[in-house]
């Protein structure tokens, strides 16, 4: 049954250390040197609950073949028939998998939920066979084993048995002088024909897939003139949380989940700790389930102990509550008590968003936490909001609600769109001078002039070209330019991006720039 943990005033102490330990960085989130939050009655309730840890073990027996006698496998035993003997040693090994001591290291090892895992892949047996090859080699499928094949050349140039047209006479055997007196060919003798210099008239050359060798190395025995097949045996395990008995509140399971998963560290050695979470790890027997749907199953139950209160609580003479789980390490939530403090900070940041956001974080600088929380708003877009009010609530343990949160921060994000737009067309009359001046610059210096090197007709490509350039250079002007005035206001990097209508202003200014340079080359201004 369940009692309170009021015998022991230790554990009473330990746990208002715990708790101001828990406060103090959300005090410093709200400004505050500490919470005015007052435990009602504390009492420490210490729960059992039964914990069942289940392992589905799968396992399989595998042949793998190697090419000859595979490599460190002298210790291996090699037969004939090895089924029978495989099965034994299967057997014994699986049998050490299901030891207790065995399950009780894969929980401490932080196995629990984390997928399946391999136990054992292990060889236990070989068996040596004589490859079909004979003495590890094959014939050339190219040339049939001759180790030569017919001459390329002369398989398409020969005129006869292996000669080729003289490539002196071209094979007219000769040529007459300017008297009209004949003269055979001096290279071929007056034949027209000369042997083949690829094959020297044998017709055969040689093959270019064995080397001449007429035969390869057989693929399957790699030379060796036999394979040898491995016998395997393989275990994997998946390590999970089944069915947690406890008459414990809801969130107290999910933390005595989330503390298995961990090995259950912070484990009590006695069980009369009124704080450590206690079980009977030690000591549990697994209980076995036999194979179902292809995977063997056993269970480990625990039986644990687990200190946690549900309190209430006084805030600034409001109601309040805060919820307390002891496992691996304190658990705190405290849900929406500081909600209270947020209500009136925002009803200043709604007046602060048509501010600047210089003087938005001005005015929240004493709440710490949530001014340096809100420097983290970088991206105006939505989904990035909503993932800083996901994560600056959860490090809060509950004592902020989401919607409070996200009303300060849409009131920010307002401020600090509302400058970026400032920001990006002060930017732009501001670069447009520099970008002009690069423009002159590319002009004086004959750029453009590049220009009159094309025909009519191409100069429109050309115009092209330069518009994108400039416009290009525009807009990373105006946007460096428009991120470092917004880092400088915020004191926090900017990543700024400019919106379609900046982009098509940018994209006209380079474009102009373009025409009156090319304007200016043409013209020979």
């Amino acid at each position: 049954m369940d009692h309170a943990a009021k015998l022991s005033s230790a554990a009473l102490v330990i746990f208002d250390e715990e708790l101001r330990d828990a406060l103090a960085p959300i005090a410093t989130f709200a400004g505050l040197e500490s919470l005015p939050l007052v435990v009602k009655s504390p009492a420490l309730t210490r729960s059992p609950a039964r914990i069942d840890v289940e392992f589905l073990f799968a396992t399989s027996i595998y042949t793998r073949r190697f090419a000859g006698h595979p490599t460190n496998a002298e210790n291996i035993p090699a037969m004939s028939d090895p089924a029978a003997f495989v099965k034994e040693q299967a057997d014994a090994r699986f049998k050490q998998a299901l030891d207790a001591d065995f399950l009780r290291g894969k929980v401490r090892g932080q196995t629990v939920g984390r997928g399946a895992h391999l136990v054992c892949d292990e060889a236990y047996a070989l068996t040596r066979i004589n490859c079909g090859c004979g003495n590890g080699t094959v014939a050339c499928h190219g040339c049939g084993g001759d180790g030569a094949v017919v001459c390329s050349h002369c398989q398409f140039f020969a005129d006869w048995r292996g000669r080729v047209k003289c490539w002196a006479c071209h094979g007219l055997k000769g040529s007459e002088d300017t008297e009209g007196k004949w003269h055979n060919c001096a290279t071929c003798g007056g034949h027209g024909l000369v042997y083949c210099r690829n094959c020297g008239g044998s017709q055969k050359e040689r093959c270019g897939g064995c080397g001449g060798r007429g035969e390869h190395t057989c693929s399957t025995c790699s030379g060796h003139a036999f394979v040898t097949d491995v016998q395997f045996f393989k275990i994997d395990v998946s390590v999970l949380v089944g069915n947690v008995a406890t008459k414990a509140p809801a969130h107290v399971v999910e933390h005595l989940k989330a503390w298995v998963h961990c090995g259950l560290a912070s484990h009590a050695s006695e069980r009369e700790n009124p704080i450590y979470p206690w079980s009977d790890f030690a000591t549990a027997k697994p209980t076995y389930g036999g194979w179902q749907e292809g995977v063997y199953r056993a269970t480990l139950p625990l039986a644990c102990e687990v200190t946690h209160a549900e309190l209430e609580a006084d805030y600034r003479g409001g109601p309040a509550a805060l919820a307390y789980v002891r496992v691996q390490e304190p658990k705190f939530s405290f849900p929406n008590f500081l909600d209270i403090e947020l209500d009136a900070i925002s009803a200043k940041t709604e007046e602060l968003s048509k501010e600047r956001p210089a003087k938005f974080l001005k005015e929240i600088a004493n709440v710490k936490g949530l001014a340096l929380a809100i420097g983290n708003l970088v991206v105006t877009t939505d989904a990035w909001r909503e993932k800083w009010v996901q994560e600056t609530a959860g490090g809060m343990k509950g004592a902020v609600s989401h919607s409070a949160l996200d009303r300060i921060a849409r009131h920010y994000v307002t401020s600090l769109k509302s400058y970026e737009k400032k920001m990006v067309s002060g930017s732009f009359v501001s670069m447009a001078p520099v970008v002009a001046c690069i423009a002159f610059a590319a002009w004086y210096f004959g750029v453009f002039d590049w220009s009159l090197m094309v025909g009519r007709d191409a100069r429109i490509g050309v115009f092209v070209l330069f518009g994108l350039v400039f416009a290009s250079v525009t807009i990373m002007a105006v946007t460096g330019s428009a991120r470092g005035r917004v880092a400088r206001e915020t004191g926090n990097p900017s990543f700024l991006g400019l919106g379609w209508r900046a982009r098509i202003a940018c994209a006209v200014f380079g474009f102009m720039v373009a025409h009156v340079g090319m304007t200016a080359a043409v013209q020979h201004w």
